[in-house]
């Protein structure tokens, strides 16, 4: 067997002022072509190492075609899409003959114009492959639309979050296609579209979230030989887009798609049915979680701030709390990220150990926040460039491009960044010297992901209520383009009875 492999991922967020070029992907995350891709996925544990696990161990021949991920970010820009495309499709065809592709993607991401690029670009595989097998990952937060599902043969997402299977969810998609090669005709897709957009704080399938058995029961009603794979997927809810919501999506052999069509029904009304959970989650004020901070023994303690997290697209240049740090003159040693190139410039300019007077933060989002004028010393420069080491995305290489530590007051350091930091791994505080374990607050810009490396370091969390482009508050965010008529939250009367429909 023969298998062509590449990845096109990348999470979007439709309030994001910035846009993703070509130029993106090479800084701050990976643009990798043909036999590029074998070095750089030694030692990594994302969906496409772990297909290759299966290629190497099965006997499959592996084709590398383009590798393509970056951190979360606004929406593609149509020249940079189209490019990639047609890159793909060309070495699609220089790799023939081919007895199958398989290609790591996300499903939320948005390009100008395009709501649906996944869909867009499965088809465009499928119609230059024919009826050869077309297998697909998904991150468990893709907006998957019936023309993803009617595209790919085998389509498998993550079922978690944190997202700390991507390896086993690669090697599940490859196990798959091995076993169930040359039988792909025979395959069906039960695909259910909930009219559901919720925020993710407590979708998280960790501990006992209100996610956890629903996933399980949906797990458990694979037998590996009939029902092949089941997946849910909890939608990234800053897609101002109109097909819009949560999924559930079986892979099953045709005798069984009515098995498995009740099955999927079921866990799609279980999975409507928390809707209102989903919307009940505590959030503190900076001030007040300060507050309550600095009145406890324990350390270190995570402020997060999920309405600016650059893992939804957002711009990581919020001052809330910085403001608030300040106000409230916080003595104790606290750790947080502020994506602002301007600063950072200055700073590598003046040097280590200079004496500045600057502007930091807001500017990359004016619309929920502006600059805060501090005085500090420049501790550190650093190229920004590190790899995660927790359990998500473990081994791959991202940039926070050139990084200026800025001590304020001696005990507030705050991270200046020229690309945005995905805060899902302390790795990038420890990078630029800080330790974490030494920290009183460490400011994270996280949902849910954080949780993987950070469980067993925090000590204690406060989520901050803030505004911003990626905040939990979904009526207050300027949707446009979505069905606000049938979706809830914004239709909270609507009435949903799934019909799995088989493809």
């Amino acid at each position: 067997m023969r298998y062509a492999v590449g990845t096109l991922s990348l999470e979007c967020n439709s309030f994001s002022p910035e846009r993703t070029t070509l130029d993106y992907f090479r800084r701050n995350g990976y643009l990798l072509r043909g036999e590029e891709i074998w070095d750089a996925h030694r030692g990594m544990r994302n969906e496409l190492a772990g297909f290759l696990d299966v290629c190497r161990r099965r006997g499959v021949e592996a084709v590398p075609t383009l590798a393509v991920w970056a951190v979360p970010h606004g929406l593609v820009v149509p020249e940079t899409y189209a490019e990639l495309k047609a890159e793909l499709l060309a070495r699609l065809r220089t790799a023939e003959p081919l007895d199958g592709v398989y290609l790591s993607l996300h499903g939320s991401m948005v390009v100008e114009g395009l709501d649906d690029p996944e869909g867009d670009l499965l088809e465009a595989v499928r119609n230059a492959i024919g009826a050869r097998p077309l297998v697909a990952t998904l991150d468990f937060h893709g907006n998957v639309t019936a023309r993803m599902a009617r595209a790919a043969d085998i389509l498998v997402g993550y079922n978690s979050f944190p997202h700390t299977n991507l390896f086993e969810t690669g090697v599940k998609a490859g196990e798959l296609a091995w076993r169930h090669h040359g039988r792909t005709r025979d395959l069906r897709r039960i695909f259910v579209k909930l009219p559901l957009v919720a925020p993710m704080e407590r979708m998280t399938i960790v501990g006992d979230e209100p996610m956890v058995r629903l996933i399980r029961d949906l797990e458990a009603g694979e037998d590996g030989d009939q029902i092949l794979a089941l997946s849910a997927f909890g939608v990234q809810c800053w897609l101002d887009i109109q097909e819009m919501g949560c999924s559930v999506l079986g892979v099953v052999r045709a005798e069984a798609a009515d098995r498995a069509s009740e099955l999927v029904a079921r866990t799609a009304r279980a999975f409507w049915d928390l809707r209102r959970v989903f919307m009940d989650f505590p959030f503190h004020s900076p001030d007040e979680a300060i507050r309550q901070g600095l009145a406890s023994a324990a350390q270190p303690i995570v402020l997060n701030e999920p309405s600016d997290n650059v893992g939804a697209g957002a711009t990581g240049d919020s001052t809330y709390l910085l403001e608030a740090l300040l106000r409230q003159r916080v003595k104790a040693p606290t750790y947080l990220p502020i994506v602002d190139p301007e600063a950072v410039a200055t700073a590598a300019q003046a040097g280590v150990g200079a004496e500045l007077t600057l502007p930091v933060g807001g500017r990359l989002n004016r619309r929920f926040s502006r600059p805060v004028t501090v005085q500090g010393r420049v501790r550190t420069l650093f190229d920004g460039r590190y790899r995660y080491t927790g359990p998500m995305f473990h081994g791959v290489e991202t940039s926070m491009g050139r990084t200026a530590v800025l001590e304020v007051s001696g005990n507030i350091f705050i991270e200046l960044t020229e690309l945005p930091v995905w805060t899902i791994d302390p790795e990038h505080y420890r990078c630029v010297g800080l330790a974490p374990e030494r920290a009183k607050f460490l400011v994270v810009k996280s949902q849910g992901s954080f949780k993987a490396a950070y469980e067993g370091l925090a000590k204690g969390v406060f989520y901050l209520d803030t505004p911003g482009i990626s905040g939990s508050n979904l009526r207050a965010l300027p949707f446009e383009r979505i069905d606000r008529a049938n979706l809830y939250p914004w239709n909270e009367t609507r009435k949903f009875e799934p019909d799995p429909t088989i493809l």
